[in-house]
């Protein structure tokens, strides 16, 4: 089954359950359970078998391939980075428990997109990225930089009078009758849309405050990581991981000492944005429509317009859309992009001195 919007998928599955209601006042509803490639996965079981030393890619790709998953839809895996280890899987593991434990070694997300495809995105798919869009409340400035023309949306930079991208510009295209204007994010001079948003989550807690890490590879020795100070103003706020994928305890010692400098101090965190999509305009609907898990989105937000505003880049980790016959509603769910990277003669990420090296 798919779910199909503005020649945009947004689901592609399978038909799990049919509840059908009748009542006797002559009114009859059947509604529908569907299920996206994850939970194929979920539920198949491993047979016993010895994997080499692999890439995260190879090594996903060598488990959905066995026969006892053969798993039937479309793959798109990115290689990764962390190799991992070779082992002997038991059999009756669970395939989705056992690839989980893939992508946690490696910190990257596995997903189906909205077309079906069962995607591996690596932890670095998003730093070369510019922000897909930009979420701004309606009060905010940045909303007004927005223009229609000739039934296409344009946008404008509010200090200078010319578009920032034209209608001949031979890297975007532009359907003036369907309002559609295309850039490709990848594309240096990409101009993301801006989105106003109805609703915005905020976090400012322990919910992901860990100060002792332990992780423990297959094999190996429980490595552990501690960041004294933060012990001494919080206390003692444990995370552990066990069964993970590294080649040896020095690399498993790495990864806790990289979740020790990421999670060691509370930090305001965009958590997600509520969008009506029935409120906007084509072009835009089109762009939110096109979100997918990894993403990068930027968030300009000034609390009840009062202080300087947050300026935040985030990924997309989740998106549920809630659609009836005169509304659509996007919710999307969000965590920090807190990892830019570095990356030599760029203006912004090719900074030394700025704490933005890439684990």
């Amino acid at each position: 089954m798919s779910v199909v919007r503005d020649e945009i998928s947004l689901f592609d599955g399978l038909i799990e359950d049919w509840n059908l209601d009748y009542s006797l006042s002559g009114k009859s509803d059947a509604s529908i359970s569907c299920v996206d490639g994850l939970a194929l996965l979920a539920q198949t079981a491993l047979d016993e078998f010895t994997n080499a030393q692999q890439t995260p890619a190879e090594r996903i790709a060598s488990v959905v391939t066995r026969p006892e998953v053969a798993y039937p839809g479309s793959t798109d895996f990115d290689p990764g980075f962390n190799v991992m280890q070779g082992d002997t899987v038991s059999a009756n593991t669970d395939t989705l428990g056992y690839l989980d434990k893939v992508v946690a070694t490696d910190l990257g997300r596995l997903f189906v997109d909205g077309a079906g495809v069962l995607r591996y995105r690596d932890r670095t798919s998003g730093i070369t990225s510019s922000p897909q869009v930009v979420f701004a409340s309606e009060s905010d400035p940045y909303v007004q930089q927005l223009s229609v023309l000739s039934g296409a949306t344009l946008w404008f930079d509010a200090a200078s009078p010319s578009p920032l991208r034209v209608d001949d510009d031979a890297k975007a295209q532009l359907i003036l009758q369907d309002a559609v204007l295309w850039f490709d994010a990848s594309d240096p001079d990409y101009i993301a849309p801006v989105v106003p948003f109805s609703d915005i989550a905020v976090e400012l807690g322990s919910e992901f405050l860990y100060n002792r890490i332990q992780i423990t590879r297959a094999g190996g020795v429980v490595q552990v990581s501690v960041d004294d100070a933060s012990v001494t103003t919080y206390g003692v706020r444990t995370y552990s991981a066990d069964g993970l994928l590294f080649l040896g305890d020095s690399e498993t010692l790495e990864f806790a000492d990289f979740l020790a400098s990421l999670y060691s101090q509370p930090d305001v965190r965009i958590a997600g944005h509520t969008v009506l999509l029935h409120g906007l305009d084509t072009t835009t609907r089109r762009y939110m429509q096109r979100l997918e898990i990894g993403d990068v989105v930027r968030t300009v937000w000034a609390p009840n317009n009062v202080g300087q505003a947050f300026d935040s880049l985030s990924l997309v980790e989740g998106i549920e859309h809630a659609i009836a016959v005169d509304t659509h509603t996007l919710k999307v769910q969000l965590t920090p992009f807190s990892a830019e990277g570095f990356i030599l003669d760029d203006l912004n990420r090719g900074l030394l001195d700025t704490s933005e090296l890439t684990y």
